[in-house]
């Protein structure tokens, strides 16, 4: 696996001046009109934490089969399968657990099979809301892994290359549904505004 941003609404306050008198007839100032607040309208908390809590009850993992040739006359065949639970009860901290499995069979050598458990702490403040996206690039990065399904990834990058996690200053969730990683980025971007986090400076 590899290693693996509450926006400051101002409140602008509106003054009315005060009319003028002459000597012949004083005006009257109108009234002061109450301040107006640029209120954030967007999900609350509750929402946000509560569609992120279903998400990863119903919908995040991925079963993958891919076929790799990382050079010329090696080839082999993985199969992973990784699911994941989410622990919202320490916000701004979240708690990710990722249970995964992992096979490959090369043309030459053993195969390998690896499973296990990670839990791992993510500080939502330290990262940034710009750089919560959803990549659909092939396994790992590669251009000579073909994958079924696509491989599909929420990824979360820490502000100015910080430690977010346990896993550094990067952390990636899979999933199977694009349609699905894609909201799941629009909540988690909104948790990390509502923690927080900070666009990087650079």
């Amino acid at each position: 696996m590899r290693k693996l941003w509450i926006i400051a609404v101002p409140m602008w306050l509106v003054w009315v001046g005060c009319g003028t008198s002459n000597a012949q007839q004083a005006k009257k100032s109108p009234p002061a009109k109450p301040a107006e607040t640029n209120s954030d309208s967007g999900p609350s908390l509750d929402q946000t934490l509560s569609f992120l809590n279903n998400s990863f009850q119903n919908g995040a993992g991925q079963d993958i089969d891919a076929d790799c040739s990382p050079i010329p006359g090696y080839s082999v065949h993985y199969h992973m399968k990784n699911s994941y639970s989410i622990d919202l009860s320490k916000f701004p901290t979240l708690a990710i657990t990722v249970t995964g499995i992992s096979e490959a069979e090369a043309n030459v050598g053993k195969p390998n099979h690896q499973e296990g458990v990670m839990v791992y702490s993510i500080d939502l403040r330290r990262v940034d809301p710009q750089r919560v996206v959803v990549n659909s690039v092939p396994m790992w990065g590669h251009s000579n892994c073909t994958s079924s399904p696509a491989w599909i990834e929420l990824h979360l990058e820490g502000t100015d290359k910080q430690s977010i996690s346990e896993a550094g200053a990067e952390f990636n969730i899979m999933f199977s549904s694009a349609d699905l990683a894609n909201r799941v980025a629009k909540a988690m971007k909104r948790a990390v505004e509502l923690a927080g986090g900070k666009p990087s400076a650079f």
